[in-house]
């Protein structure tokens, strides 16, 4: 019976480890307390389905939330139109103040902290 190196080299296994390592660590985690109860419950319906806890909570968590661009509405980044209300308003707030200027609440701040 012949011995080859294989049989007794483990640096491809560490290779492989250390590569599984190195793309977790690239994946964001995210810690979240929940209850103990609640944890095991988790625990138990991911063994029944024969998955792991994060790829069970990605799942349920994959269906329940919705995804972000149904969330932000259209026009995003800001449309010219968007600008113009916006710009719309300020003229209507001024208006509404009697034509004075609201100011430069950083620039105040910079005074109030060098009269001290």
């Amino acid at each position: 019976m012949a011995l080859r190196k294989e049989n007794f080299d483990y640096t491809h296994e560490r290779a492989r480890a250390m590569e599984n390592t190195q793309q977790t660590a690239r994946q964001d985690s995210v810690s979240v307390e929940i209850s103990s109860q609640l944890y095991y419950r988790t625990r138990f319906a991911a063994a029944l389905k024969d998955l792991t806890m994060r790829q069970y909570v990605e799942q349920i968590l994959d269906e329940m939330v919705p995804e972000i661009n149904d969330i932000i509405p259209s026009g995003y980044p800001p449309t010219r139109e968007a600008v113009e209300r916006l710009r719309a308003f300020r003229e209507q707030v001024f208006r509404e103040n009697n034509s004075q200027f609201m100011g430069d609440s950083v620039e105040e701040l910079r005074e109030i902290r060098e009269e001290r």
